[in-house]
């Protein structure tokens, strides 16, 4: 999983990106639910990365399965 197909996805269902902060991450937002993407470093994200964020968009309420079909 890349970081720029991970963003294209975000956009795609519903969430906006929010302004970026010094921190050199991007931020999107879905129903009141922030969602975390680095932005510095591999472009692959590490399993770890991907479980946080599977974890962060399905809490904004897309399902686990569609998640899962989309973004690997």
């Amino acid at each position: 999983m890349r970081r720029r197909e991970v963003e294209s996805w975000l956009l795609a269902h519903g969430f906006r990106a929010l302004p970026q902060k010094a921190t050199g991450h991007r931020y999107f937002e879905r129903n009141g639910v922030k969602v975390t993407l680095r932005s510095h470093g591999p472009q692959e994200l590490s399993r770890k990365h991907q479980g946080m964020l599977i974890r962060q968009i399905v809490a904004a309420g897309i399902p686990k399965d569609e998640v899962l079909a989309g973004l690997r």
